[in-house]
């Protein structure tokens, strides 16, 4: 009978293993995507920095901006939106992410309770 209570906690030992195992890649995953998403916002900063810089660039007549100071500036604006919805895209993967662990989590604890219960009627059983 404590032969067989020891095979329990040790397959209980084991499975908890397991489970941690895979929290810790999705929790990789996780930091991954964040520090994709802290080099795009660096990267944005940086061209606003850029933009900042092209609107008071003139080199034109008299110290005036050109069309193509302009066209330089819009370019830069134009970069600087399409790296925003970039960022918007990886969000909504990061949110995706902590979702999904959030749900995970929920799952695992009704599992972990329900085999708990489990093997408490187990164990009252072997000693009853």
């Amino acid at each position: 009978m404590k032969f067989s209570i020891r095979i329990l906690v040790l397959s209980l030992i084991i499975f908890s293993g397991f489970k941690t195992y895979a929290f810790q890649n999705d929790t990789s995953a996780y930091q991954t995507q964040r520090q994709k998403i802290n080099m795009l916002l660096a990267e944005r900063s940086a061209r606003f920095g850029q933009y900042d810089l092209s609107l008071s660039a003139r080199s034109g007549i008299f110290g005036l901006q050109t069309k193509n100071d302009l066209k330089n500036s819009n370019e830069i604006l134009r970069s600087i939106i399409l790296n925003d919805n970039n960022i918007f895209r990886e969000l909504k993967v990061l949110m995706n992410y902590k979702d999904q662990e959030v749900s995970q989590v929920q799952s695992n604890e009704a599992n972990s309770r329900k085999r708990i219960e489990a093997y408490m009627q187990t164990i009252k059983k072997l000693a009853g």
